[in-house]
């Protein structure tokens, strides 16, 4: 061998490893050891690779970044249902709790009421039919059926 076929055959090799992830053939016939490829042909076959190797990267890069945005929205979206199911519940929740409130002082003001009355009625009387315990026992009965309704 002779320093110019080993160094025409060593840069064949190398433009064939370049070009073998690259699926343009069009580009191997021209790299062959019979024909001298020219400058632009060089160029022109760099750029295309580059291109080539540029634009699946990105896609491959922008399939799988979708696809987390993807996972991630629809995690995002069955979290805010969630939240939204149990806002709605603990408005229930205080909209009970404040309807038992507002029955809790009906009750408690009725049952003044009835005390005032009592005192009312035991003051203005000489004879007090009511005793104090019966006053109590009054109050207890109406405490036990407050309590059962």
């Amino acid at each position: 061998f002779n320093l110019q076929k080993c160094h025409q055959l060593s840069y064949c090799l190398f433009r064939i490893r370049m070009n073998i992830s690259n699926e343009n053939r069009n580009v191997l016939s021209s790299v062959l050891p019979g024909k001298k490829p020219s400058n632009s042909q060089i160029v022109s076959s760099k750029i295309k690779s580059k291109i080539l190797n540029t634009s699946s990267f990105f896609k491959v890069s922008l399939k799988t970044n979708n696809k987390a945005l993807a996972l991630a929205l629809v995690a995002q979206k069955e979290r805010s249902r969630q939240l939204e199911v149990e806002t709605v519940q603990l408005r229930k929740q205080v909209e009970s709790l404040c309807f038992d409130l507002a029955i809790r002082r009906h009750k408690d003001n009725q049952l003044i009421l009835i005390l005032k009355e009592l005192q009312r009625n035991t003051l203005v009387s000489h004879k007090s039919e009511y005793t104090p315990q019966f006053c109590k026992y009054l109050i207890i009965s109406f405490h036990v059926t407050t309590l059962k309704k």
